[in-house]
């Protein structure tokens, strides 16, 4: 077989081009996309080009087509602002399904690019929102290239390989996985096809067979039956798709964000550093066999309640909670949380108990701490039990201060910043805000600003009173046993903080459950009783909180902002309401 110059314009291309002209293609989703003018650019590329649309492969590609339309549609709904497609060719989605606020790249070897502007050019196409970007994906660096043809790291993104992989070398696509998974913030998306190889090699055969009918000859080594792991590799991982869809060799993934050593590939974006840095843990495979070997247990069972929160089954009936903490988190501050459990029991304080004399190891480079499971349930939300855990806090807020333990600086959320105090926590709030703007989509920015104003509205003096804090004071945290006794958890962060955040978080806790307000002002009152300066502060000090997780939630990826702020303008004429009622029963109470 003679095979087409490989200097010059993809052949395969134009054929996959004119195979496409006769395809029923999925609608855009707005009014801007203009499929007539994609339809324009194909007939261009596919003059003179005869295909068989009943074939198998007219058969796959009329399958491919659909897949990555919807692919695309669907990354357009949900908001996406990006999209790159790696190894274009003629691709003409850009126009199809062009958007308002919606960037494109096409990435293609300079020469086929050349021929396809030159065709929009003289068909008096505009490209508009398209950044072509000129590149053989065997020597560049695609990365580097993105990145300077102005791809935000930190906004969401769909990238899509249609067609392309079979004609890379596996080290090539390895290589281009590592670079787009770089550029990966959460809520990005990467589409692939691949080939199937099948039982015995002839699945595989079958088609690279009439992938060379096409063009050109297929290069890869990689296909859809072996994909798993090169992802994982990679940092990505696979999404589950319909079996027609896997059936057909076509991969959806999202980007695995884990703490990582240095021979990987790092992250570029802000917020996916943030993500990797505070919310990632690694070793959750092995820390059974890490914690036999170190304690000289049986692990029987282990079971994850939260984001680095394990339950550790023994053999012997009892358990334990492993808290594994982020890599970038010294062991010693673990030890300090040790120590100030065994201050807290001494004092007569519900916390949870360290499990072993040493309770603090270092797994995969994260402390580990060890303490005995608490049993029972979370209690029921009433107002018996915000006074319960009103006269508690004061409790807390009480104790002395003339120990090592009591004077570690405290108070703020450790999903956020770790040992660190409020005031930190509301900087790295306004950082991580900053950081996530290019997630606003265009026309979304009075959300975004309605955000920024709330982080403005509940800065504190920072001379309020302090004392030792929880900072997450809320039935959440709690536990209450058959007996009816309680089990303050979850005191990573504690330490010596002003005392209204603390109360303000138990606050708004106590705000959506009826008369609990007034039952949480009454237990705390009953010994302790603010300041003036306080009581002028009760509003933010109650929103700080509500607040903060909203912008967290917002630039981490698991809300829009137009959640974020909508969530925000409900809440904060019942949060005001709810403040103006504490800061008098407080008032009352001094």
């Amino acid at each position: 077989m003679t095979w087409p110059d490989p200097t010059g314009p993809s052949v395969t291309a134009r054929r996959v081009a004119a195979y496409r002209l006769g395809f029923d293609r999925l609608a855009a989703p707005t009014d801007a996309g203009d499929a007539d003018v994609d339809d324009l650019l194909a007939s261009d590329v596919a003059a003179g080009v005869s295909v068989d649309r009943a074939s198998r492969m007219g058969r796959y590609l009329l399958a491919r087509t659909r897949f990555f339309d919807r692919v695309t549609v669907n990354a357009l709904s949900r908001g996406v602002t990006q999209i790159v497609a790696v190894g274009a060719g003629y691709d003409g989605r850009a126009l199809r399904y062009r958007t308002p606020g919606v960037r494109w790249w096409e990435v293609d070897r300079p020469v086929t690019q050349d021929d396809k502007r030159a065709r929009l050019n003289r068909l008096g196409i505009a490209p508009n929102g398209v950044t072509f970007v000129g590149l053989d994906l065997s020597e560049g660096d695609l990365a580097s290239a993105l990145i300077g043809s102005d791809f935000e790291p930190d906004a969401p993104a769909l990238f899509f390989a249609e067609g392309v992989v079979t004609y890379l070398e596996a080290e090539t696509f390895r290589k281009v996985l590592r670079d787009v998974r770089s550029l990966a913030t959460p809520g990005t998306r990467l589409a692939l096809s691949l080939p199937r190889s099948g039982p015995d090699g002839t699945e595989r055969a079958r088609f690279e067979e009439g992938v060379a009918a096409l063009g050109e000859p297929a290069l890869g080594s990689v296909t859809v039956d072996d994909s798993e792991a090169v992802l994982l590799e990679s940092r990505w991982r696979a999404v589950d798709l319909k079996d027609r869809a896997t059936a057909s060799g076509f991969v959806m993934a999202a980007p695995v964000f884990a703490a990582t050593n240095h021979s990987v590939q790092p992250t570029i974006g802000r917020i996916g550093r943030f993500v990797e840095d505070t919310l990632s843990r690694r070793g959750g495979a092995t820390l059974a066999a890490h914690l036999e070997a170190t304690y000289d247990i049986d692990v029987r069972r282990m079971r994850e309640l939260d984001l680095g929160v394990f339950r550790i089954e023994q053999a012997d009936g009892s358990a334990w909670i492993a808290r594994v903490f982020p890599a970038t988190r010294a062991p010693r501050a673990a030890r300090a949380d040790a120590e100030i459990l065994d201050w807290l029991n001494r004092a007569g304080i519900p916390a949870e108990r360290t499990a072993t004399p040493d309770p603090v190891s270092v797994h995969e480079g994260q402390p580990v701490l060890l303490t005995d499971f608490a049993p029972g349930r979370h209690p029921a939300t009433k107002p018996v039990l915000f006074e319960e855990l009103g006269a508690l806090l004061a409790k807390i807020h009480g104790l002395p201060g003339d120990t090592p333990a009591a004077k570690r600086l405290g108070g703020a959320w450790h999903h956020l910043l770790l040992d660190a105090t409020v005031s930190d926590e509301l900087t790295a709030a306004r950082k991580l805000l900053h950081d996530a703007r290019h997630r606003v989509q265009s026309g979304h920015g009075a959300h975004y600003d309605r955000l920024h104003d709330a982080l403005d509205d509940v800065t504190l003096p920072s001379d309020l009173p302090a004392a030792f804090v929880h900072p997450d004071f809320v039935p959440r945290n709690i536990i209450r046993n058959s007996g009816g006794g309680l089990t303050i958890v979850d005191w990573s962060g504690s330490g010596v903080g002003p005392r209204l955040a603390s109360l303000g978080c138990l606050l708004w806790s106590a705000s959506g459950h009826g008369p609990s307000l007034e039952a949480a002002v009454r237990g705390y009152g009953s010994s302790i009783a603010l300041k003036p300066v306080e009581l002028e502060h009760v509003r933010p000090a109650m929103a700080l909180r509500p607040v903060i997780l909203l912008c967290w939630s917002f630039a981490t990826g698991r809300s829009s902002v137009v959640e974020a702020a909508t969530s925000w303008s409900t809440m904060r004429p019942k949060l005001a309401k709810a403040a103006l009622r504490a800061g008098a029963l407080l008032a009352e109470a001094t």
